[in-house]
């Protein structure tokens, strides 16, 4: 059985929480974040490879009872094809991530991609090579477009 909770979206590039949000994790019981760490785009200007961008700064931290849920969007035309190593260097960048901020027992990660049918293949073996390298739970979002 799942354990129930309540959970919500971090989608800003510094995770810092003012007094009012603070407020708000407490009143409505939150007990994951789903804190988006990076985006996952094309180097346009150079190699057409897949690049980290718009990574999140933590100014503070979730108080205590609060698990971190790492969230990666990557971008549609990422997925148009395979892109060798990917998955690793995506599960690396977080595990440095996580270590750099003392963030510790994360037992999940979250991929978001509003794939379309067409990038359906390689999206979904991207999937599998991050589980693969993770060796934890995975949870995707689910919009096909």
């Amino acid at each position: 059985m799942r354990e129930q909770g309540n959970a919500v979206y971090y989608w800003r590039t510094d995770l810092r929480f003012d007094s009012t949000e603070m407020a708000f994790l407490k009143q409505y019981h939150i007990t994951k974040v789903y804190c988006r760490y990076f985006d996952v785009v094309i180097d346009s200007t150079r190699s057409l490879d897949p690049m980290p961008n718009a990574t999140i700064s933590f100014s503070d931290t979730l108080p205590k009872g609060i698990e971190m849920i790492p969230t990666i969007y990557i971008t549609e035309n990422c997925m148009h094809q395979q892109h060798q190593g990917l998955a690793e260097k995506v599960v690396k960048r977080i595990r440095q991530m996580n270590e750099t901020n003392d963030i510790m027992d994360v037992k999940e990660i979250q991929i978001d991609c509003d794939y379309t049918i067409n990038s359906l293949p390689v999206y979904y073996q991207f999937l599998r090579e991050v589980k693969e390298a993770w060796g934890h739970q995975l949870s995707t979002t689910i919009r096909l477009h």
